[in-house]
């Protein structure tokens, strides 16, 4: 479980543009996210899985050229005590190497603090 109190990088894998660009935003406003940042293909977040080494990563379950299920596995296998979670524009059922799944939209950006970084929400 990663540490509410500590500072946290984030990584954003989702081929949705605009959508990297509103998490990205809102992510910044947290007072314990360090640094957020984005990768619209699969091969493009596994180099920043490398050289970032992010705590926590998103990933969008429906990517062009390498899909959700198979950079989360790749990213599981760099990055093994980072906290995955799988997001979607559908509802279907969590992947298996997701820590946790949720869906676009009201729920990501009301529960985030709670739900995906394990801790109590920030009030910043």
């Amino acid at each position: 479980m990663i540490d509410p109190v500590q500072p946290v990088k984030v990584l954003i894998a989702d081929d949705d543009g605009p959508f990297c660009d509103a998490m990205s935003a809102v992510l910044k406003l947290k007072t314990y996210v360090t640094e957020v940042r984005t990768a619209q293909r699969g091969l493009q977040a596994l180099y920043s899985c490398v050289d970032f080494e992010p705590e926590v990563v998103f990933i969008d379950s429906l990517m062009p050229a390498m899909d959700g299920d198979v950079l989360g596995s790749k990213v599981r296998s760099l990055l093994p005590t980072a906290r995955l979670v799988s997001i979607s524009g559908s509802t279907k059922e969590k992947p298996s190497w997701a820590d946790i799944h949720v869906t676009k939209g009201g729920f990501l950006f009301d529960r985030m603090d709670e739900t995906v970084m394990g801790g109590a929400p920030d009030r910043t």
